[in-house]
């Protein structure tokens, strides 16, 4: 993520919302890494601003959301 010029806090964070708390074994294709509340604890100490352009324009996260917004 930081040769990106990104953060890994988010992905840390989305990591933890998909597979939820330690124990938590619904997700077996992740059962050998590490504990997501790990994962989340050493993606956050990492965090850091974004120092490259944005990942999308403007116009494209705002079609993003509303695809999103749409299977809601």
């Amino acid at each position: 993520m930081h040769r990106l010029g990104r953060s890994p806090k988010p992905m840390g964070e989305l990591m933890f919302r998909v597979t939820g708390k330690e124990g938590d074994k619904g997700l077996s294709i992740l059962a050998s890494h590490p504990l997501t509340e790990d994962r989340l604890a050493r993606m956050s100490k990492e965090d850091r601003p974004p120092s490259s352009q944005p990942l999308l324009t403007e116009a494209e996260w705002t079609a993003l959301k509303a695809i999103c917004s749409a299977k809601n």
